[in-house]
């Protein structure tokens, strides 16, 4: 069988855009990373009150019993669970055990810092690529940038061929044609 070549688009960002917002992004990345503590912070707490028994806190959700969006839910919130505590070695035994004692996750730290790096990196990164593209020519300078980075935020920059533009980033909540509301954060020039 002929598997056909993986093709990824490279879009390059503008250095000097990234590096005048890296600043605003080491400050994104220790933001995503503080809101993840609080959530693991508050799982700990219900986890403690359970006796670090994760079947009681995230039970495994019921297909039968439950809608799909219950359903996927209910198993993210389990996913979630196991993938922030440790797993403590139970006795071997053939059926599924009705407790599942879990401990604090012995490197909580590391794991905090190396996932708010990779979302809040990916995401700043995907911010300042996406600005990039919309600019269209090498940023010279960035003059400010104001307000919340996802709603709210006004870019002012300096192209090289002193060009001053300014970009305005919003979010706002859109609905498919199935009547689903979904966010979009739209970058638009200000003119």
């Amino acid at each position: 069988m002929q598997t056909k070549p993986e093709t990824k688009i490279k879009v390059k960002a503008d250095q000097t855009l990234a590096l005048a917002l890296s600043e605003t992004r080491a400050l994104y990345i220790a933001h995503i990373r503080s809101w993840l503590a609080k959530r693991v912070s508050d799982l700990y707490a219900k986890m403690e009150a359970a006796g670090w028994d994760a079947n009681v806190v995230a039970p495994r959700p019921d297909s039968f019993r439950t809608g799909k969006t219950e359903y996927r839910t209910g198993e993210a919130y389990n996913v979630f669970v196991r993938h922030w505590t440790g797993s403590v070695p139970a006795p071997f035994s053939i059926r599924q055990s009705k407790t599942d004692i879990r401990c604090p996750h012995p490197e909580l730290d590391a794991k905090l810092s190396a996932e708010a790096e990779a979302r809040g990196g990916a995401e700043f990164d995907g911010y300042v690529i996406k600005l990039s593209g919309k600019i269209g020519k090498p940023v010279q300078a960035v003059l400010s940038l104001s307000g919340a980075l996802w709603n709210g935020s006004t870019l002012e920059v300096l192209t090289t061929d002193g060009e001053q533009q300014t970009w305005h980033t919003k979010v706002i909540i859109n609905a498919s044609i199935y009547h689903k509301l979904f966010n979009q954060w739209p970058t638009r020039r200000v003119v």
